[in-house]
């Protein structure tokens, strides 16, 4: 089990957290003065999406906890989740966090399961991939530039607000490569 992960445990027994089986995560409400005091009534719910996944963070002697939601609820209700295990989730949704729906299977059979049940393509590639900045015809015009109008790698990244590295990637056809 994660440090971090020990930790939120630790806050869930002391009662600054609340973890149901809905997979809802709160943070209590404190009555201040010391000691604190945390009670159960009014809770906040704590949830911070990252890709998809629900991250729940946490100030702890000045460094930042942070553990994802499915793996706080499966440690919770189950134990340990054993070396070279990940936590699945069953429907394919992120931020289904219910126990229910969560597994534990290996990296491998998760992989699978995206592939073979969900449908999830890996390996999207050129402008379908949601990181690309560029799109086909600016592949196509940096090629040129660079045979054609002999313009530098430096003076086309900065055109197309790239990395002058991306650009020597694509113009040695090391990326993009199906593209002529």
């Amino acid at each position: 089990m994660r440090d971090d992960e020990k930790i939120f445990l630790l806050f869930v027994k002391k009662g600054v957290f609340r973890v149901f089986e809905n997979g809802e995560i709160y943070r209590c409400k404190t009555k201040h003065g010391f000691p604190y005091k945390y009670k159960d009534c009014e809770p906040r719910l704590i949830r911070t999406e990252n890709n998809g996944y629900i991250w729940i963070q946490y100030w702890y002697r000045g460094k930042r906890i942070r553990v994802h939601g499915h793996r706080l609820v499966w440690t919770y209700f189950n134990g340990e989740i054993p070396l070279g295990k990940e936590t699945n989730h069953k429907n394919g949704i992120r931020n289904d966090n219910r126990l229910e729906n969560l597994e534990i299977i290996t990296h491998r059979e998760n992989t699978l399961h995206a592939l073979n049940i969900l449908k999830r393509e890996f390996g999207v590639k050129g402008e379908d991939c949601t990181f690309s900045k560029l799109k086909e015809e600016d592949i196509k015009e940096i090629r040129r530039l660079r045979s054609e109008e002999n313009m530098s790698q430096f003076q086309i990244s900065k055109i197309f607000s790239v990395s002058e590295q991306n650009i020597g990637h694509i113009v040695n056809r090391k990326t993009w490569t199906w593209l002529d």
